[in-house]
């Protein structure tokens, strides 16, 4: 079984999705805000952009997607990645700069307190410390093999069960479960799914990745970024006609429900985004790649009865740029940009958009949602959580 990586996705994205040392993740910034000025114009782009809009779809972090703005400059602690298992319990990398060690902070309070985790010494790779989290105290970290100054090298993949202050080696996968342990989340390939790549769920008890027993009737299935509690939603072509097709279980991943698109054409990669946070209410949008505008479909009964909207309006000069979120109130909150800068849009139904504040003014990653409560976004300058999805509030570790 090829286990879940993100070698793939780097090869597929390597402009955007690498995770790249800190110097060229700063390099790449001017050639992003080249492209971002000329993305009206370059249906190219629009082509990457709807790969990386499915990219952030289903990574915890794109610590590439924006770089930090002079990492460590005057002194000052960076935030390379944030993640959360649940509402309580929240991680963070930091640097100090850019040769700096990076460490693994954790609170268990939901920001109010944060404690010092792991400490990773820079590789000659320098590349971010970005771990996968897939439960509150269960996550994935790949390391490279070879020691600091030694250059590049394969990578070992290690678990930790409780929240990051010690590691083992994975080692192989473990028996098949039947289904996911409550309040774990499912964890696959990306956007880059090789042949037989399928979903596991983390063992909590063993310390380990399971293959899942059943797995979603989808091909080139992607879990899609939502609170355990909305059911495993994947997303993916439907094997038969190859059109766009969501599924999701909401027995553990015993059984699977699916609906396709039918009205959206046959690809070979099927790419868009999912979003919801109850399970009820869900968006699904679609990135024209010649056009650059979005579709978006709505349900307010989860997996059934959609309702499309092929021209939802847009703020003049803002394209999509990324995952999307269901907010807490039903609304549809998109991750966007004008120019070089990005920022958020929200519409109560899909069909017109309006700008929408935020904290985040060089975002290392698209917001996401934590669970029914709770929204996770962060930057190189601070981490910032909401309760709502709409209105944030900073939660930075010293």
């Amino acid at each position: 079984m090829p286990e879940p990586d993100f070698h793939g996705l780097r090869d597929e994205l390597d402009w955007i999705a690498r995770q790249a040392d800190f110097s060229t993740v700063t390099r790449r910034a001017g050639r992003l805000r080249t492209r971002a000025r000329a993305m009206a114009a370059s249906t190219m782009l629009v082509a990457v952009v709807a790969l990386a809009f499915a990219a952030v779809t289903v990574l915890p972090s794109l610590a590439s997607l924006r770089p930090p703005a002079g990492l460590g400059a005057g002194g000052r602690i960076e935030v390379v990645w944030a993640g959360a298992g649940d509402r309580d319990h929240l991680y963070a990398v930091l640097a100090d700069c850019a040769d700096c060690e990076q460490r693994l902070v954790g609170s268990d309070d939901g920001g109010r307190t944060w404690q010092k985790r792991s400490e990773f010494p820079l590789h000659a790779s320098a590349q971010p410390v970005t771990p996968t989290v897939l439960g509150p105290a269960f996550l994935v970290l790949d390391l490279p093999l070879t020691e600091p100054g030694k250059g590049s090298g394969p990578t070992i993949r290690r678990i930790s069960v409780d929240g990051g202050a010690t590691w083992r080696d994975a080692g192989g996968s473990g028996p098949a479960r039947e289904a996911a342990v409550p309040g774990t989340r499912v964890w696959g390939c990306l956007v880059y799914v090789p042949q037989g790549c399928e979903i596991v769920v983390p063992d909590p008890a063993a310390g380990s990745l399971a293959p899942l027993m059943s797995q979603p009737p989808l091909a080139g299935a992607i879990p899609v970024v939502a609170p355990p509690s909305a059911g495993y939603w994947m997303r993916g072509c439907d094997p038969a006609t190859r059109r766009p097709a969501v599924a999701v279980s909401r027995t553990g991943g015993r059984s699977w429900e699916t609906h396709v698109f039918n009205r959206e054409p046959v690809a070979d990669q099927c790419v868009f985004d999912v979003a919801t946070t109850d399970g009820r209410t869900v968006f699904v949008t679609f990135l024209d790649r010649e056009s650059g505008s979005p579709r978006v479909y709505r349900s307010s009964s989860g997996i059934t009865g959609w309702r499309a909207e092929d021209r939802p309006r847009l703020p003049d000069g803002w394209t999509l740029q990324g995952a999307s979120l269901v907010a807490l109130d039903g609304s549809h909150v998109l991750f966007a940009g004008r120019e070089t800068d990005f920022g958020l849009l929200v519409s109560p139904d899909g069909r017109m958009y309006t700008p929408l504040d935020g904290p985040v003014s060089e975002p290392l990653a698209p917001p996401r949602v934590v669970d029914g409560g709770r929204y996770l976004w962060y930057d190189a300058k601070g981490v910032y959580v909401s309760d709502d999805g709409l209105r944030w509030r900073t939660v930075t570790p010293d």
